[in-house]
This record gives structure tokens, sequence and C-alpha cells, in this order.
């Protein structure tokens, strides 16, 4: 997606846009999705060049940097995705490494090192790699769909107004183990691969192959 109708500039915000939009024709939306990841893999902020062949529009495209990607994160909401949310989070490993305590505004060299655009992997985490969101008003029920990428094993706790949410999840030879625990009175629902468990008040225990 060009980022004008005169097609002389290409970005990657404006693809990561037009996928979270809806607007890439459904023919292209899977070419689309996997320039946006690959592209994403990139340092934040700088720029890549062209792929093999001409894979690219352009020479170079600049990456996003890491405020916007939280538009990425819902992006892959969008499209169904959010098993590559892991694999994206290189950048925030990097800061880690790099003996940050607080998120960076860009990459080095950078004016802000606490950032708070750039702490958006705080909440993704829960949402997105935990899949803990709210299916109703009020969190009166719950949708729980884990997006575990890579992870074999995952354990989180969320607030909630009656009480926390709790989650295990466990990969098995099977399928996915998962102990899900919530407060009285909260019902929901558990997908996963495809999957869907209704899911009542209390602790319980399910396994989907």
């Amino acid at each position: 997606m060009a980022d004008t109708p005169a097609r002389r500039s290409w970005s990657h915000p404006v693809n990561i846009v037009a996928l979270l939009e809806g607007v890439v024709p459904a023919a292209a939306q899977a070419q689309v999705l996997q320039r946006v990841l690959a592209i994403a893999k990139h340092p934040a902020g700088r720029s890549v060049s062209g792929g093999p062949g001409g894979a690219w529009p352009v020479e170079e495209i600049p990456s996003a940097t890491f405020y916007f990607r939280f538009y990425l994160a819902r992006a892959l909401e969008a499209v169904k995705a959010t098993e590559n949310y892991v694999d994206l989070l290189q950048p925030w490993r990097t800061m880690l490494a790099e003996g940050l305590t607080t998120w960076a505004e860009h990459p080095e060299p950078s004016r802000s090192d606490c950032h708070a655009w750039s702490a958006h992997p705080a909440l993704d985490l829960l949402r997105v790699v935990a899949g803990i969101r709210p299916a109703s008003a009020g969190f009166k029920t719950v949708l729980i769909a884990p997006a575990l990428g890579p992870l074999t094993r995952v354990t989180a706790r969320h607030p909630h107004p009656l009480g926390d949410i709790v989650v295990s999840y466990q990969r098995t030879a099977q399928g996915l183990a998962a102990d899900i625990e919530l407060p009285a009175g909260v019902t929901g629902e558990f997908r996963w691969m495809g999957a869907r468990r209704p899911l009542a008040a209390g602790a319980q225990h399910l396994r989907v192959e």
C-alpha cells in the first residue's frame, strides 16, 4: 500500500494501518502481512534493503519505531495473526540486555530512555500472549485466546474488578493443557487453534488437542 495516491513512497506504518483498518484486498492480505512482519524484524526506525527479486516496491522501507508497534499488535489481531507477536519482541529484549529498566523512545542513540508509548508489551503480554480480554461491557464476561508463538509454557495473572484472572498454559505432544481460574460471577470462552470451550467461574482444567 502506497503512502499517497501518487505512489512515490511506501512505509511500514501505512501498511500496518492498512491491515488494521481492513483496506487491503483479501487476495493481497497474506502478502502484505508477510512484508509487514519481515520489516518489523529489522531495527525499529531504521531503513532496510529491498528483498530479493524486487520483493519490496521501493529500495528501502523504514521500519516502524517502538511506540507505533502498538498498532502492529492491533493489526495482528485484526487479521488473526497474533501467533507472530512473540517473535516481534526482540527490540525489548535488546533494551533489557543494554541495562534499561524503562523503555526507550527509539533505538540508540535515544534522547528519551523512559518513553511511556514504548511500554505497550506490558498490555499485550496479557492481552495477546496470555490472551485475556473483556468479552462484554464492564468485563462481565471474558474471552481467553492465547497466542503463544514459540513459547511452550506461560503463566499470567490479570486484575479484574471481582478478583484476579489466573491462567497457566503448557504445550503437550497432543496440543495444549490450560488451567484457568475466573472470579466468582464471571464466565467466558476459551479459544485456541480453532477450538472453543465455555468457561465457568472458579478453577477449571482444559485440554485442547
